[in-house]
C-alpha cells in the first residue's frame, strides 16, 4: 500500500486524475462540491441556529449558568465519547463498496444495533455519575437529571444516522436533518427566553429533543429506501464493525481530553462562571469554522469510495482550509470582544482573550481534519490513535498547570498549545502512510490552482 501511495505521490499529473475522471455521468470533483454544498448548507445552518440560540441561553442564564450546561453537556460527551466506541470510523470505513461486499441494508442494520448497544452502555455510565459517587458533579447538574439523561442515546443515534447516510452518499438528507434540528431548536428556545423561563433544565431538554427529533428525521428515509437487512450479517461481521471503531476509540478518547476536557478541570478549579466563560468562547470560535467540518464530513464519503488512494485531494482540501482559514481568523480575533458582546452580552467580554487564543486553535484543527477521512480510507487507526494519545497526555498536562493559575485563559492556552502540537501529528502521519512530506499544502501554487479550476469546468460542463 505504501508503494502505492507513493507512486501516486510522485506522478507528474497530481490532480487530473479525479479532477476530470467520472463516475457514471457526474464528474468526481462535481459529486465533492455538491457534497460539500448540501453538507456545508445543512452545517451552517445549523450552526448559525446554534449561535443565536447560545445567544438566547447566554442571556438568559449568564456566565455562571452557561458553566453548568456546560458541565452538564460535558459529562454526557464524556461517556458518549468514552462507550461510543467511534462507530462514525467504523460507518465510514464500511461504505467502500469495492472492499466490502456488504449491502446498504445490512450497513444500516449494523448501525443500528450496535447503536442501540452503545446507547444503553452510555446512558448507564451516565447514570452512574449522576447518582452513585457524591461530589463527582455538581448539584445544579444532579438535579437536572430528567433533562440530561436521554442526551447520550439521542446524540449517539443522531451522529451514527446522520454519517451512515453521508457515507451512502445522501448529504441532502443530512442537510435538511440539520435544517429541521436548527429551527426546531429556534421554535423551542425563542418562546421560552421571551416567556422568561429559559433556565438551565430546558436548555438541557431542548437539546435532547432536537437531536431525538434529527435521529428519527434521518432514519426513516433510510430505511424506506435501503431497508434493515440482517441477511449476510453475523456475529464475525458485528465483530469486525465494532473492532474497527475500537482501533481508533483510543484516539477519539484522546483527542476528547485535550479539547473538551479542559471544561471540566476549569469547573472543578475555578467554578461555574469561569467555566461558562470558557465555554462560550469555545463555542463561538469553533462554530466560526463550521464551513470546515461540513467540508470534511463530505469529503469522508468521497475519500471512502475513491479508487485512488485520496492523497492528492486530501492535500488540496487542506490547502483550502489553511488560506482560507487564515482570511476568517484575522477579523475575528480582533473582533473578539465585539462577536462576543454579540453573542452573550456584555457579561462574557471577559472571555475575549480565550477566544483569541480559540480562534486560531479551531482554524488549526480544521486544517488538520482534511486528513482523517484519507487515514481513515486507508486503516491507519493505530497510527493515528498513537499520535492523539501522545497529544493528549501533553494537553491535559498543559491544563492541569495553567487552569490553576490563569483559568478560561490557560485553558484556551493549553488547547492553542496541544492542537499545534497535533497539527504537526498528522503531517508525520501522512509522512509514514504516503511516504512523501505534505508540504505543498503549504505552497500556493497559482497556476496549478487554475489549471485545476479550468479542468474541472471542462469536466463539469453539460
Amino acid at each position: 500500500m505504501r508503494s502505492s501511495m507513493r507512486r501516486s505521490c510522485t506522478a507528474g499529473a497530481q490532480y487530473e486524475h479525479w479532477a476530470v475522471r467520472r463516475v457514471g455521468t457526474v464528474p468526481v470533483r462535481m459529486r465533492l462540491v455538491r457534497a460539500i454544498a448540501w453538507t456545508g448548507l445543512g452545517q451552517l445552518t445549523l450552526a448559525a441556529a446554534g449561535i443565536v440560540s447560545a445567544a438566547l441561553v447566554n442571556r438568559a442564564i449568564a456566565p455562571a449558568g452557561r458553566g453548568i450546561v456546560a458541565e452538564a453537556q460535558t459529562w454526557a460527551a464524556l461517556f458518549v465519547t468514552l462507550l461510543g466506541l467511534s462507530l462514525a470510523s467504523s460507518i465510514y470505513h464500511f461504505a467502500n463498496r469495492e472492499r466490502y461486499a456488504i449491502s446498504d441494508a445490512g450497513r444500516m442494520f449494523a448501525v443500528l444495533v450496535t447503536s442501540a448497544m452503545v446507547s444503553l452502555a452510555a446512558t448507564l455510565g451516565l447514570a452512574a455519575v449522576l447518582f452513585f459517587p457524591a461530589g463527582a458533579v455538581s448539584p445544579d447538574t444532579v438535579l437536572a437529571w430528567p433533562a440530561l439523561i436521554g442526551l447520550p442515546a439521542a446524540s449517539i443515534f443522531c451522529t451514527n444516522f446522520q454519517t451512515l447516510a453521508l457515507a451512502l452518499g445522501r448529504a441532502r438528507l443530512s442537510a435538511v436533518a440539520n435544517l429541521l434540528m436548527a429551527f426546531l431548536s429556534l421554535a423551542l428556545l425563542l418562546p421560552a427566553y421571551e416567556a422568561g423561563v429559559l433556565d438551565v433544565p430546558y436548555v438541557l431538554f431542548v437539546a435532547v429533543i432536537v437531536q431525538a427529533v434529527g435521529a428519527v428525521f434521518v432514519f426513516i428515509p433510510l430505511w424506506r429506501s435501503v431497508g434493515i437487512g440482517s441477511a449476510g450479517i453475523d456475529t464475525r461481521f458485528l465483530w469486525a464493525f465494532l473492532c474497527a471503531g475500537l482501533k481508533q476509540h483510543v484516539g477519539t478518547i484522546s483527542m476528547f481530553a485535550y479539547t473538551r476536557v479542559n471544561q471540566l478541570i476549569v469547573f472543578h478549579f475555578w467554578g461555574d462562571r469561569e467555566t461558562g466563560l470558557l465555554a462560550a468562547a469555545h463555542a463561538l470560535a469553533f462554530g466560526c469554522f463550521t464551513a470546515f467540518s461540513a467540508a470534511q464530513a463530505a469529503l469522508y464519503s468521497q475519500i471512502v469510495q475513491d479508487k485512488s488512494d485520496g492523497l492528492d485531494l486530501t492535500i488540496a482540501m487542506m490547502r483550502i482550509a489553511l488560506y482560507s482559514g487564515f482570511f476568517l481568523v484575522i477579523p475575528a480575533m480582533l473582533a473578539a470582544e465585539w462577536l462576543l458582546q454579540a453573542y452573550g452580552g456584555s457579561q462574557f467580554i471577559e472571555a475575549a482573550w480565550s477566544f483569541r487564543m480559540l480562534a486560531p486553535a479551531a482554524w488549526v484543527l480544521s486544517v488538520a481534519g482534511m486528513a482523517a477521512p484519507y487515514y481513515v480510507r486507508a486503516g491507519a487507526f493505530t497510527l493515528a490513535s498513537a499520535n492523539s494519545v501522545i497529544v493528549a497526555v501533553i494537553g491535559v498536562g498543559l491544563n492541569l498547570w495553567l487552569v490553576p493559575a490563569l483559568g478560561a485563559n490557560g485553558a484556551a492556552a493549553a488547547t492553542l498549545l496541544t492542537l499545534a502540537l497535533a497539527f504537526f501529528g498528522v503531517l508525520w502521519m501522512i509522512r509514514i502512510m504516503s511516504g512523501a512530506w505534505p508540504w505543498r499544502a503549504f505552497v500556493p501554487d497559482f497556476r496549478s490552482e487554475r489549471a485545476q479550476l479550468a479542468a474541472w469546468w471542462q469536466s463539469a460542463r453539460p
